[in-house]
């Protein structure tokens, strides 16, 4: 596997990564106050992941979005290098995210557990339930933070 440089976004960059959401044929955008990690091969984003602040959350929770590959780059390797470089730099803080049913196993990997509506905060089964709604076939999944190093 080929290792390609991944960096943090700077927000003033935003237009760059949300050129590249609507090339690749993504609907998300990087907004405000989002964490966003960016892939490039020679200059030009190849793949990119928010991570975006849970509003009515005091404990600094994110909500994983927006993980998308270029088509044609994917299945290459490329988001699962940029999972793991996302979950280095997070691995103190408690996410969550929507995937697709289909990619329970690509999220489990990097210990994402599903969760049930039953035991989902109301910020979380909001969004959630508007989505599924809407035909979506997504699950919720969670990851704890890593324990702190001793």
């Amino acid at each position: 596997m080929i290792e390609h440089p991944i960096a943090r976004i700077a927000p003033l960059q935003f237009p760059l990564v949300n050129r590249f959401y609507k090339e690749a044929g993504h609907k998300g955008r990087a907004r405000g106050d989002d964490i966003v990690f960016a892939m490039r091969e020679q200059g030009k984003i190849v793949a990119a992941v928010r991570l975006c602040p849970v509003k009515d959350d005091d404990h600094g929770w994110l909500l994983l979005r927006g993980l998308w590959v270029l088509p044609g780059r994917q299945r290459c390797g490329l988001g699962t290098q940029l999972m793991h470089y996302c979950i280095s730099q997070t691995a103190n803080r408690k996410l969550w995210c929507y995937p697709f049913t289909h990619l329970e196993a690509f999220y489990a990997q990097f210990g994402f557990i599903r969760i049930d509506a039953s035991s989902m905060p109301d910020f979380i089964l909001g969004p959630y339930e508007a989505y599924t709604r809407a035909g979506k076939q997504i699950i919720a999944m969670t990851r704890q933070p890593s324990p702190p190093s001793q």
